[in-house]
């Protein structure tokens, strides 16, 4: 089921609400996730049951499965990235969150924007920082050469110089994108 934003504004007078929560919770995520480097279990909880909550009083049963199962679908985008230790634990809760309020095919167009925005904040941290990029690939090399000698991932811990790469900022900038778009009236990319 693919529930247009634009198509709910129109239909409901509660909908803009629902929206401004949720955009109030990919802000504060983004910069709770710049200032302390995590998004806390607590701010992805309330907003999980907010969506939840929210979407089973609007649609009964039928909003329930919207959101739990967009909830599901948005932790499968991140969990393999996250199973690699390429990102946190509250950034897969928070494309989780996404998948929430959004529903399966809006976090997946999320999650297409958010990969590009955040493709596009590495190679930007890639221009800026040359030397650690290097340096990184250099010890990727070592970890990746490490499995097929010995047949155990080991991953890699982060450097504390390296630049950082703060996804919290790019799921809510594609996730926002998405809205935009969608509030425009753009077609889904999926």
């Amino acid at each position: 089921m693919y529930l247009s934003i634009k198509r709910l504004f129109e239909a409901h007078d509660v909908y803009p609400i629902l929206l401004i929560m949720f955009v109030i919770i990919l802000i504060t995520a983004a910069v709770v996730d710049y200032r302390t480097q995590k998004i806390p279990n607590i701010l992805n909880g309330v907003a999980l049951l907010a969506a939840l909550i929210t979407w089973t009083l609007l649609e009964g049963w039928s909003g329930f499965l919207f959101s739990f199962k967009g909830f599901w679908v948005g932790l499968s985008t991140l969990i393999i990235p996250y199973a690699l230790g390429a990102m946190g634990g509250g950034d897969v809760k928070l494309m989780g969150v996404v998948g929430a309020f959004l529903g399966i095919q809006g976090v997946l167009n999320a999650f297409v924007l958010t990969s590009l925005c955040g493709g596009l904040y590495a190679v930007g941290l890639i221009v800026v920082h040359p030397r650690q990029f290097w340096k990184s690939m250099q010890r990727y090399w070592l970890t990746f050469k490490l499995l097929v000698a010995t047949k155990k991932f080991t991953p890699d811990k982060p450097v504390a110089t390296a630049p950082r790469l703060y996804y919290g900022i790019a799921i809510a900038v594609g996730t926002l994108s998405y809205l935009l778009l969608d509030l425009a009236g753009v077609d889904p990319l999926i």
